[in-house]
Parts: C-alpha cells; sequence; structure tokens
C-alpha cells in the first residue's frame, strides 16, 4: 500500500486514535516510550525520531498500524478488501481499469489528508487467485 508506510506515521496519529477508547494514560505511556524508544545501528548511529514512525519488528508494530488504518477500511464501500497492518488488497468486478484508479486516487487521498505525505504504491492485477486471504477472481 504506503511506501516505507511504517517509518511514516507520526506518533501523534497513534496517540490521538489510541485515546479515543484508551483513557489509561500508564498504558498510552508505554506505547509513547515504544514508538520514540531509541534504536541503533551498529555503528552506533542513533536512529530514534521523537515525532514520526512505528518501529519495526515487534509484535506491537503491526498492531500499531492497524489501529491506524482502522478509519480507512470504512471509507471505502461497495468493494471487497482485505487489510493486513500496511498491505490491502481491493477487489472491483469487473475489467474496469478506470474505476480501479479512482478507488487508488481515493485511497490515495484519504491517506495523504489523515496521514501526511504518505507515498502510496499501487498496481492493478488482473489476475485470478488468493491474495492476503482474498480471492480474486
Amino acid at each position: 500500500m504506503a511506501s516505507r508506510c511504517f517509518d511514516q506515521i507520526p506518533h501523534q496519529v497513534v496517540i490521538d486514535l489510541l485515546q479515543e477508547r484508551i483513557e489509561d494514560e500508564s498504558f498510552l505511556d508505554l506505547i509513547r516510550k515504544f514508538l520514540t524508544n531509541r534504536i541503533t545501528t551498529t555503528d552506533d548511529i542513533d536512529l530514534r525520531n521523537q515525532a514520526i514512525g512505528i518501529p519495526q519488528g515487534a509484535v506491537l508494530s503491526p498492531i500499531l498500524m492497524n489501529v491506524v488504518l482502522h478509519p480507512f477500511s470504512f471509507c471505502v464501500r461497495n468493494i471487497y478488501y482485505g487489510r493486513v497492518a500496511d498491505d490491502q488488497t481491493i477487489g472491483i468486478t469487473g475489467n474496469n481499469d478506470e474505476a480501479a484508479w479512482e478507488i487508488i486516487n481515493q485511497i490515495k487521498a484519504f491517506l495523504q489528508q489523515n496521514l501526511g505525505d504518505m507515498q502510496v504504491r499501487a498496481k492493478i492485477i488482473q489476475e485470478s487467485g488468493t491474495l492476503l486471504g482474498m480471492n480474486l477472481v
């Protein structure tokens, strides 16, 4: 879906979405610490960013990505879609590239409006099969 999606998520977006349903400040503080935890390279370069990015490789990373992209799941109607963290498959009936690109452009607009200057990678696959657990016919 988005190019380097995990690296581009503003921390405040994550916290704001969690605060909509979670009132426990100690839990939210743990999430803040996770988001800003020191990450270093083998050359001892500090990669921590105090404002953006969900660290990848931890169990919590895809969970937080699902929290961030959950509102997106409700902005697209009358199509079939499946999403796991930042990977999404969208299926439409028929052979209509114009409709597919219209949906892709709506997705790009939603992500840029809600998550900042996020780059989206998209391609149209005109094959049958299974992708992210979704049957493509």
